[in-house]
């Protein structure tokens, strides 16, 4: 399955590259980490839930990052943050995913063992209306 990933270009997490939610890291510059916090802050809503608070997903393993089951689904979840997320140091990155190790949530969210995943493109942002 391939899944689409926001990920930063040079800081990692814990076990892939950092994701956008993740501004906690000091690997990040802090006017980067207000910059990320703001769009946390304005995702909190029915439809960017938490892993935790999405009942088709309820928990992500320490294993696992976030994802989206297709490029649509991506630029719509972050709809307004393409700029900021680009700016910031954040791409685009595509994987395979082997079905067994993806658990599919709603709007395209989904979770994934990273350690299964295969990075297999990156794609530039785009500018949604």
């Amino acid at each position: 399955m391939k899944v689409w990933r926001v990920e930063h270009s040079t800081a990692n997490g814990w076990c892939a590259p950092l994701g956008p939610y993740r501004t906690s890291y000091s690997a990040l510059p802090i006017k980067d980490r207000e910059i990320l916090h703001g769009m946390g802050r304005s995702h909190a809503d029915g439809t960017h839930r938490a892993p935790g608070l999405d009942p088709d997903i309820r928990y992500i393993d320490a294993d696992e990052v976030c994802g989206l089951d297709s490029r649509e689904a991506l630029d719509t979840w972050f709809q307004g943050w393409h700029t900021e997320l680009e700016r910031t140091g954040f791409m685009v990155s595509v994987y395979e995913v082997p079905t067994k190790s993806v658990r599919c949530g709603s709007n395209g969210q989904v979770v994934f063992k990273a350690h299964a995943a295969v990075r297999v493109g990156a794609e530039f942002w785009e500018v949604v209306q």
